[in-house]
């Protein structure tokens, strides 16, 4: 990969301001702050996707006639989670 225009300034930049002796030790930089910056959201869609993989298994195995009484636990204890103030 070559980089160059503005992505290759602010590598440079990183380099000199944190003092870093080649490039791609900026790059790493550059990428493991993104990495981490996108951690929230990354989380969020591993569980997202986790779910729907759970859910399909479900809808395969249960009825919705099954499914529905599980699903209204679900929604209430959501619920009471969050009028308590907590986090899901």
């Amino acid at each position: 990969m070559r980089l160059h225009g503005p992505e290759l300034a602010q590598i440079r930049e990183v380099c000199e301001l944190l003092s870093l002796n080649a490039e791609v030790d900026g790059c790493r930089y550059l990428m493991q702050r993104g990495l981490e910056a996108l951690s929230p959201q990354l989380g969020a869609r591993r569980m997202q996707r986790k779910m729907e993989q759970t859910f399909s298994k479900m809808e395969q195995t249960f009825s919705p006639q099954e499914m529905l009484p599980f699903m209204k636990q679900v929604a209430n204890e959501a619920q009471a989670t969050i009028e308590g103030g907590k986090t899901l």
